[in-house]
Formats: structure tokens, sequence, C-alpha cells
């Protein structure tokens, strides 16, 4: 069974026709991991290293004209290649924008843990790697969960991801609201509520303070 990692899954899955599948992840790191849009965490679960700067499953992105070594930000197969928006920027001003979605196989542990003495977070896409950005269908319901960091007898440590910023419990994310994109990191989160529905990308139908999770139904 494919995994879509520990942030995100699907409560109402998109239409076939929504799953655009010529796209590419970025071909570089983000620089800055926690600088506005910078991405993932880097961190080590010995014996392995996982990267900073990576897309999480389940984040808001866009075009990026000048992504890869292409032209126009395409690969040699003519796949678009994608990165994160602004924060803030609505769905209206993008020419193209979705929710990015990246399938690990069955086996999806291996490379990664065949043993137990690491942690397997493939919450996040690889880099320059075709992906799949999910559009058009306002039917479809997402799910979004913040995890926390933790570790198990100092061996798999995880540094945990905030997807929805003001999530918790005081939470500023209330049924209703809506969801744009946030700063863009692991810190203050991929994604951010608002009270305005112009131009927003989802609209909140559940909020789960306890298991750090919301719903939201997409409006594009």
């Amino acid at each position: 069974m494919a995994s879509l990692g520990y942030n995100f899954d699907f409560r109402i899955p998109p239409r076939a026709e929504a799953r655009g599948g010529r796209f590419m992840t970025p071909y570089t790191a983000l620089a800055g991991t926690q600088s506005a849009g910078g991405g993932t965490f880097a961190f080590s679960a010995p014996p392995l290293t996982f990267p900073g700067g990576l897309l999480p499953i389940g984040c808001p992105v866009v075009f990026d004209s000048a992504g890869g070594p292409g032209s126009e930000g395409q690969d040699s197969y003519g796949r678009q290649y994608v990165k994160l928006p602004s924060a803030g920027a609505t769905i209206s001003t993008e020419p193209l924008a979705g929710i990015l979605v990246y399938n690990y196989g069955p086996a999806w542990t291996t490379g990664y843990d065949p043993y137990p003495v690491s942690y397997s977070d493939l919450g996040f896409a690889p880099l320059n790697a075709p992906c799949i950005v999910v559009a058009g269908d306002p039917a479809c319901k997402i799910l979004l969960r913040n995890t926390v960091a933790n570790s198990f007898l100092g061996i798999q440590n995880y540094p945990g991801r905030i997807m929805v910023n003001g999530l918790g419990a005081t939470s500023t994310v209330a049924v209703g609201d809506y969801l744009i994109p946030g700063n863009g990191n692991d810190t203050d989160g991929y994604w951010e509520s608002t009270g305005t529905e112009a131009g927003a990308w989802a609209v909140i139908t559940r909020v789960d303070t306890t298991r750090l999770e919301v719903e939201a139904r997409l409006l594009f």
C-alpha cells in the first residue's frame, strides 16, 4: 500500500482527472530550511541523514517558471517543476496551483528503515522527482496533521512538522475558516487560516485540537 506520510491524507479522494501527473518536485533543495519558504528540517536518524529543504506531501505548490535545468521551468520530458507559493498567495493569482502528492510504493522502507534503528519519515517528496498535483475537484477533502518531535530509546529522532499554523490547545483555527499558504517551513507551517473566502484554497470542515488535525474541502 502506498504511503502519504504522517502529515497528510485524503478524506474524500480526488477524481482521476484532478490528479495532474506531469509535474516535478524542485530540482535543488530550498535554501535556509527555517526561513520563509524553506521547506523541511534536516535531521539525523543514525545511520541515516535526512536532507532539509524538501517539500512535504500535502503542501501547496505553484508553477515554477525558473525551476530545473530546462527552459520555462520544465525538464527534458516537458514535465513542469513546482515550488512553494508565497505566504498568503490566493488561488486566483496563480496560473497553476494545487496540492503536492507523492506516493511511495509498497517497498517504501527499502533503504530507509531496514532495521528498527532509524526513523522513516517519508512525509516529504524527494528532489527532482515526478509528482502529482491535485487541483480541479471541489468535492475533494484533505486531512492535514501537525506532528510533534519525539524519539524512541534515543535512536529514532523525529523533529516534528507543523502543517497548519495556529492549531493547538489555544487554537486560532476554526471550522468555517479558510486555508491559504503559510510561511512554508516545519516551524511556522505550510498552511494558515483566514476568515476571507475570496482567493482561499480550501474551507475548513473539521478541527481536532487533540489529534492536531484539520480537515478541509478544496475550493478550486
